[in-house]
């Protein structure tokens, strides 16, 4: 069980890892359907 637990835990740390060097972001984009009746207006 404590090799268990010591398995998860070292997994954990190495996939939070991986998230603390991450890119910081400026842009979002979002892709939708423009098909869609409230999607397709171009005008804010």
């Amino acid at each position: 069980m404590k090799k268990l637990l010591a398995a998860l835990t070292v997994a954990l740390l190495a996939v939070s890892a991986g998230a603390a060097h991450a890119k910081d972001w400026s842009t979002v984009r979002f892709g939708v359907d423009a098909s869609y009746a409230p999607f397709e207006s171009k005008a804010p």
